[in-house]
């Protein structure tokens, strides 16, 4: 049979979990998990298996909960490229890469506890240009 991955797809405001068909039926279900003011988009995992997307306001949501259980879901804002971000991608030690129109960048972000114990994030510019030439972007990536 053919083998379905579950994903995530966006829609304005509302991020919504595309359960895959089980073995009894081939109707694919949906379930909306948070709903947001601003348009959220380019969902992705990161390393803990954790669901993040971005919205056209600059902010990174990372929702947790399940659909095991409780069908409860949280979104924290994880982080923010104070900018336009339309991509993010996650390296295996969870380090975030952000596309950011507005700034023409891919940063670079990690999430990090300040000395009083407070998250906080550390943002750099990680590439600016490609082959001498300024982005007009970036809108995705992959790692």
């Amino acid at each position: 049979g053919t083998i379905h991955q579950p994903h995530v797809n966006r829609f304005d405001g509302v991020c919504v979990w595309v359960a895959p068909p089980t073995h009894w039926c081939n109707l694919m279900s949906l379930q909306v998990i948070r709903r947001h003011d601003t348009p959220v988009t380019s969902p992705t995992f990161g390393p803990n298996e954790e669901l993040f997307t971005i919205s056209s306001s600059g902010d990174i949501f990372r929702y947790t909960g399940s659909t095991e259980f409780d069908n409860e879901y949280a979104a924290d804002a994880w982080g923010n490229s104070s900018g336009q971000p339309l991509g993010l991608a996650f390296d295996g030690e969870g380090i975030a890469f952000v596309c950011d129109a507005a700034h023409q960048a891919i940063f670079r972000m990690q999430r990090q506890d300040s000395p009083e114990g407070m998250p906080m994030q550390k943002i750099e510019p990680y590439v600016r240009e490609y082959e001498q030439s300024q982005f007009l972007g970036p809108n995705s990536l992959c790692l």
